[in-house]
């Protein structure tokens, strides 16, 4: 088994609209950039914060946590959730 990573993406909108602004390093730092992207209340009064893992294969060829990870992580475009 290999050590969950995650990446934290800040993002607006929803369907079709739906937007990936930035990744953050930290859930920390991505809070804080939804809440200065709201703060300008523009139309963006959405920004959230969802996390994705981070993969890393090897370059010589597939990794089995890919597929692990990927068929083990659902993530829902409006909440975020797992």
């Amino acid at each position: 088994m290999t050590e969950d990573r995650r990446v934290w993406l800040v993002v607006t909108g929803s369907y079709s609209d739906y937007q990936v602004e930035c990744a953050a390093g930290s859930e920390a730092d991505g809070e804080q950039i939804a809440a200065t992207i709201n703060a300008f209340g523009r139309g963006y009064e959405d920004a959230r914060v969802v996390s994705v893992p981070l993969v890393t294969p090897p370059v010589a060829g597939p990794h089995p946590t890919i597929r692990e990870t990927l068929m083990s992580t659902r993530i829902t475009s409006d909440t975020g959730e797992r």
